[in-house]
């Protein structure tokens, strides 16, 4: 249902721009641009890639298969529209609290994209991340207490893996 919501919202977007451009040759919200380019695709999800509570698989299984339908959801994104591009490139980022299994197999699938299609994608880490000691609140409750592992909720985090995309975009 996610896909499905997310490849429409992203063809509603293209037939707006579409639209218009079609009235007087500029994208009049995006600063009279007269054409766009769809360029890549960010890929970073978290620790919950090795659940389906409602699907029946178990951890062990969807780690396996992880690499061979992370490959098959970008060629289907690829796919889903004339408009995107069928080399277009995405960034794919680990979350610092996955295993080393999900990280291979993320690994693996920027390795297949890359020989399918050249340059099409990169792969960026942020085990760096996880753990990071950013002081207490004003309460003098650290900021990581109740957030586990998943950047601490922190902006500071969250900027550091958009430099991180966009050092990896550089790359191809």
């Amino acid at each position: 249902m996610n896909y499905t919501n997310s490849i429409a919202q992203v063809i509603d977007l293209l037939d707006q721009l579409d639209a218009d451009l079609a009235d007087d040759g500029v994208l009049n919200g995006h600063h009279n641009a007269t054409s766009y380019e769809i360029s890549g695709a960010f890929w970073f999800q978290g620790w919950n890639e090795q659940y389906d509570e409602e699907g029946g698989y178990t951890a062990a299984q969807l780690k396996a298969e992880y690499q061979d339908n992370l490959i098959d959801l970008i060629h289907s994104i690829r796919g889903a529209d004339t408009r995107i591009p069928d080399d277009l490139k995405f960034i794919v980022g680990e979350s610092a609290d996955q295993d080393v299994t999900l990280n291979a197999a993320r690994v693996g699938a920027v390795k297949a994209l890359n020989t399918e299609i050249p340059n099409s994608a990169a792969y960026f880490g942020t085990t760096e991340l996880k753990d990071v000691d950013y002081g207490n609140n004003e309460d003098g409750v650290p900021f990581s207490s109740g957030w586990g592992s998943h950047y601490h909720a922190r902006a500071e985090s969250y900027l550091e893996i958009g430099w991180k995309a966009y050092s990896a975009l550089n790359t191809l």
